[in-house]
């Protein structure tokens, strides 16, 4: 028996022959939402202290911890454990402080993800849990049919999704039986900000880049990061890099002309402007927001996590106004 107090479910043990009862509590990934899980059902009485566990904290998640000073430890390395007499402090690594994907999660395949996104952009706009059939996936998505009918398969081996009872009728539709541990997974690995061009632009002002490239590309493009979040869910007035989504249908002389129309000079070292490729499912997911396209919330809150510092708590924000799982 571990201790009299039914909330305890691990022991630090201490030399010579002591212990302390801990809640101990695993957060996965490391995200805010992961530990918001995992804390769920935890007291924060201070009767039993909480040890949260995780493969990595994001910055973001060790400032909630941090406000309530519950301790943490992550397979990285890292550790700030607060236990009566025992003060351990230990920093990651920068090359650990990112959360990594599930061992047990999908290979995200291009095919994967694109038709993941477009199963929960959906979600998102329609709060249905029927999952769409498998042709209009694949149209969404610009994935063919044996690929999204494995990515669906996929999804069910993971109990995000659950087959349909029968092959055929009305009742043939999968149903999305676990939208946040989805996104949770796609937004790790969704990120393609590795894969953009940077340009200069010959206005200062967001607004002005935005209003230029809207009309150089005119539908062919969408914005995501700091930008589009600040449209879709005010949270801070520091915006960033403004970083666009082009469809990938666009290529050759045909972005060339566009770019230099919209006032952008290539420039690896400049900050004002992002551009990168996106394929269809990202771009069938675009909205208009304050007169301007933009990705969608589930591409946005992606973008929000992979931004550097602040981003956790933007795209918390995000998640809590505008994704809502």
């Amino acid at each position: 028996m571990l201790t009299g107090d039914s909330r305890a479910n691990a022991v630090i043990e201490l030399p010579p022959g002591a212990s302390i009862p801990i809640q101990l509590r695993w957060a996965g990934a490391g995200f805010p939402r992961d530990v918001e899980r995992a804390m769920r059902d935890a007291r924060l009485d201070g009767a039993v202290p909480i040890v949260v566990a995780a493969r990595a904290i994001s910055p973001g998640a060790r400032a909630m911890l941090d406000a309530d000073d519950v301790s943490w430890l992550t397979e990285s390395g890292g550790a700030h454990l607060h236990l009566g007499s025992i003060v351990i402090e230990r920093n990651q690594t920068e090359t650990a402080r990112r959360p990594t994907r599930d061992d047990d999660a999908p290979r995200w395949t291009p095919a994967i993800a694109a038709v993941a996104e477009t199963i929960l952009t959906g979600y998102v706009h329609t709060r249905a849990e029927g999952i769409p059939r498998t042709t209009t996936l694949a149209a969404r998505s610009g994935r063919s049919l044996g690929s999204v009918t494995a990515a669906l398969q996929e999804f069910d081996r993971m109990r995000w999704t659950q087959p349909p009872p029968v092959s055929r009728g009305p009742s043939a539709r999968r149903h999305l039986l676990d939208p946040t541990t989805m996104l949770d997974r796609w937004a790790e690995q969704a990120s393609r900000a590795d894969q953009a061009t940077r340009y200069h632009s010959f206005h200062r002002a967001s607004e002005r880049t935005a209003q230029s490239i809207s009309d150089a590309f005119a539908g062919d493009a969408a914005f995501g990061g700091r930008f589009a979040a600040d449209l879709i869910a005010p949270f801070s007035s520091v915006l960033g890099p403004l970083r666009c989504y082009v469809s990938d249908a666009v290529e050759g002389r045909d972005l060339q002309d566009r770019l230099t129309a919209a006032g952008l000079t290539r420039a690896d070292e400049s900050n004002r402007v992002e551009i990168i490729h996106a394929p269809q499912n990202v771009m069938s997911g675009v909205e208009q927001r304050g007169g301007h396209p933009i990705a969608s919330p589930v591409r946005v809150y992606a973008d929000l996590l992979h931004d550097g510092v602040c981003g956790d708590d933007a795209a918390q924000h995000l998640r809590d106004v505008a994704v809502g799982f």
